[in-house]
């Protein structure tokens, strides 16, 4: 193969592209017609670098990338807590010995940051928080907000068929 395994850096270049196939058969073809037991030597590096090391370098990039990804999302939650707990810190009263959010803070804050929910929707985010029924909210139910954000919520009216809107006398008797 003189074209291309002139010397030993050129040489290693060669069965680099090789890997990627990129000069693929072109690079096999001149040392072939000088022997036919070169084709083994190149079906057996091709076996070992395509099918075992490039599974290995791939594992690896996977397994570099798994973990970047949780790191990333770790340090996302983490400012995303970090910022709720500065809007409690800012919207929150003192009742009694515990800092709170009061409902009607809530409905403010709600409107503000959902435009356009309604009033039903706003009430049923607040029972989902409060846990004991207080109508308030403690800085441990409020962290948990971004967490209902992401669960869509529909009102049974926004899902009735066709048949059901046009025809609402047929389904509701």
């Amino acid at each position: 193969g003189e074209p291309y395994f002139r010397n030993y850096l050129e040489c290693i270049w060669d069965l680099y592209v090789l890997v990627t196939t990129a000069n693929n058969p072109d690079v096999m073809m001149p040392a072939y017609d000088r022997s036919n037991w070169f084709a083994l030597f190149f079906v057996i590096y091709l076996i070992v670098c395509l099918y075992i090391f490039m599974s290995v370098v791939l594992a690896t990039i996977y397994n570099n990338y798994k973990t970047n990804l949780k790191n990333e999302i770790k340090a996302a939650v983490f400012l995303k807590r970090q910022k709720l707990a500065k809007a409690f810190d800012l919207l929150k009263v003192k009742r009694g010995n515990k800092e709170v959010l009061t409902y009607s803070t809530w409905k403010q804050f709600v409107s503000i940051i959902l435009p356009g929910k309604s009033e039903v929707h706003t009430d049923l985010l607040m029972k989902i928080l409060d846990q004991d029924n207080t109508n308030v909210l403690n800085k441990k139910s409020f962290l948990n907000l971004t967490d209902l954000f992401h669960v869509k919520l529909t009102e049974v009216k926004d899902r009735l068929t066709l048949l059901e809107q046009f025809f609402p006398y047929v389904y509701n008797h």
